[in-house]
């Protein structure tokens, strides 16, 4: 004879088991996700202007690993997000495509304040390890990125 679970029990039992960690993700959390991940696309334009910009093969290379990562970072957080089951919607930046002369250290410091951002987002999102490992391997890949940028020419 099979015997009846109280739905505190189907509750305890679905939330142990983590597979609605992402369906419980409120609309205003994706939103700022979302915005997040839009941000980032405009970001890793920037960064690919740099590219176009920069002043030697080596840099020319580095900005193209940072602009590829930031672009992977951006699908597949919106990838995670949609996975929770709400729509997209985002609310754009209008200031980070702003015209700049490139100089080396304006572009570094650049990448450095976006790498703040993901920090700052991963502590946020602390509690849902596909973001946040998500995020800190991305902090990871941009910092590699940066500290090479820095040290040669």
């Amino acid at each position: 004879m099979q015997s009846e679970m109280s739905l505190e029990q189907a509750r305890k039992l679905i939330e142990g088991s983590g597979l609605v960690m992402e369906a419980e993700m409120g609309s205003d959390e994706s939103v700022d996700l979302y915005s997040f991940a839009f941000n980032s696309l405009l970001m890793a334009d920037k960064i690919h202007a740099f590219h176009f910009s920069c002043e030697s093969g080596f840099q020319h290379t580095h900005f193209q690993e940072v602009y590829e990562t930031i672009r992977d970072f951006a699908d597949e957080l919106t990838e995670i997000t949609l996975s929770g089951g709400v729509a997209y919607k985002y609310v754009p930046m209008t200031d980070i495509l702003k015209p700049e002369p490139f100089t080396m250290k304006m572009a570094v410091d650049t990448i450095d304040g976006y790498i703040e951002d993901l920090e700052k987002m991963s502590e946020l999102h602390a509690d849902n390890t596909k973001i946040a490992n998500l995020i800190d391997d991305t902090i990871e890949k941009l910092s590699k990125e940066v500290g090479l940028l820095r040290s040669f020419k």
